[in-house]
């Protein structure tokens, strides 16, 4: 049954699990096990949820030191690298093969340049908070097709 909402339309994929914290499992060494979708990787070093995926925030909020390097979840091409102007700061958008884009905003320093080919080990940017953002930290949005899709999903988180 999807859920319409006036003036919003129907929920995005995911949107319905939102609210509480992420529990995860600390190994011996401090090192977090995550498992992500094959092909797959994690934006930041560490993984610290401030606001999930809901029906009026299509992303994921993770809070992480100013500065972070961020790298893109899967490889791809800089579709834009630039600042936005609504609420994002400088924002980067990558499109991915297939029919996945993930765009990664608040961004301190943007690292890449649009046209630019970037695979999973390169830097696009540092976490920041430009724009519409509280504190530090890296908003994660991930587009399937056109239509926003919950990144925990994706992530395995």
């Amino acid at each position: 049954m999807a859920l319409f909402l006036a003036g919003y339309g129907p929920l995005p994929a995911g949107a319905g699990d939102w609210g509480g914290q992420v529990s995860l499992t600390v190994a011996s060494d401090g090192e977090v096990p995550l498992s992500t979708k094959p092909g797959v990787r994690l934006p930041l070093r560490t993984v610290e949820i401030s606001q999930k995926f809901w029906l009026l925030h299509p992303g994921l909020d993770m809070r992480a030191p100013m500065g972070e390097p961020i790298r893109p979840i899967m490889a791809g091409r800089v579709k834009m690298a630039e600042k936005s102007w609504f609420g994002y700061g400088n924002m980067v958008i990558v499109t991915h093969s297939g029919e996945y884009e993930s765009l990664y905003g608040h961004l301190s320093k943007i690292s890449v340049t649009k046209g630019q080919e970037v695979g999973q080990d390169t830097i696009i940017g540092d976490v920041g908070s430009t724009g519409r953002s509280t504190g530090p930290h890296l908003h994660l949005e991930i587009h399937e097709n056109g239509k926003s899709i919950n990144p925990a999903l994706i992530l395995g988180i």
